[in-house]
């Protein structure tokens, strides 16, 4: 993520005032690595790095503006349903199981102190 937005900044922004906006970053979870919040690192980890990185960048002069993580709860997704597990909270609802229990991420804690 550093080195990307460093060099779109040297060789496509260099000399001008355009914005760097970030939309739709995130990673998907396979749901049994995440039974319950205390197994989240995956996630933690991937937006941990990932704001370390474009902290990084704009210090050394990326103009990053913006950044939108995809997505704050998971959703449906057409091609497997709500399998995929990559909001930074899990579904409230689960339509296909709706008696199992609920599992709450805390993959937004990821910016606390190490």
């Amino acid at each position: 993520m550093h080195d990307l937005l460093v060099h779109i900044q040297e060789n496509y922004l260099k000399n001008t005032n355009q914005p760097i906006f970030i939309t739709e970053n995130g990673v998907v979870v396979e749901e049994e690595f995440i039974k319950d919040s205390n197994n989240d690192h995956k996630r933690i980890d991937f937006v941990r790095k990932h704001l370390e990185a474009i902290q990084q960048a704009i210090e050394e002069g990326a103009n990053v503006i913006r950044y939108f993580y995809w997505a704050i709860i998971d959703d449906f997704e057409w091609g497997g349903g709500y399998l995929a597990k990559f909001g930074l909270t899990l579904s409230l609802i689960h339509i296909s199981e709706p008696t199992r229990p609920l599992y709450i991420s805390y993959a937004v804690f990821c910016l606390k102190k190490k």
